[in-house]
């Protein structure tokens, strides 16, 4: 037959597991959240990047407009001399 001692040895055993078990559980909540909070920061920073690739892209088709014998349609300043016809010399500007 089991003693009183051996009952509270293996009480206090069980007690010792359950105190682990909370601690765990918690840890394991602490880290979902900071992965949660680190998603989220990711995705924020990938909008952050797309709208500034775009406006890098929009600034630089704006610019090639601007340069000399580029296309000022607005089309992108895709069209050089020779594709308007110029038979592949000099810009007259």
């Amino acid at each position: 037959m089991r003693t009183l001692e051996d009952i509270n040895a293996e009480l206090e055993q069980v007690r010792q597991k359950l105190d682990r078990a909370r601690n765990l559980s918690a840890v394991m909540e602490d880290l979902k959240a900071q992965h949660e909070e680190r998603k989220r920061a990711a995705e924020d920073a990938l909008k952050v990047l797309y709208r500034e690739q775009e406006d890098v892209e929009e600034s630089g088709a704006a610019l090639l407009c601007l340069l000399p014998g580029q296309n000022s349609g607005g089309a992108g300043g895709t069209a050089g001399p020779r594709a308007e016809g110029g038979g592949g010399g000099q810009s007259p500007l």
